[in-house]
């Protein structure tokens, strides 16, 4: 599901909130704005990248073997009944 953020400028909303908060730290959205140039110089010196996301849930290694192994085998196949909790446990976010 996008927001009209999102939908309207491709742009995630997370990503318009963190450049919103670093505009209002360097009160750029208050006045007129700096010449091209500045801002440019205010962007590199500043605005930083956010963090990196956390580690995702691994596959079993029958799962990442057939990842890995170009997928040959039926996915139906390499489970087998001891996986079904540790399947049941992934969380995808």
């Amino acid at each position: 599901m996008t927001g009209p953020v999102q939908r309207d400028t491709g742009i995630d909303h997370r990503t318009v909130q963190r450049y919103r908060a670093w505009a209002i730290e360097h009160q750029l959205l208050s006045g007129p704005l700096p010449v091209l140039d500045e801002l440019q110089r205010l962007v590199a010196a500043t605005l930083t990248a956010p963090p990196p996301l956390p580690p995702q849930p691994g596959a079993t290694p029958r799962v990442r073997a057939w990842m890995f192994a170009g997928g040959s085998a039926s996915p139906s196949g390499i489970y087998s009944y001891s996986d079904i909790p540790q399947v049941c446990a992934l969380q995808w976010v």
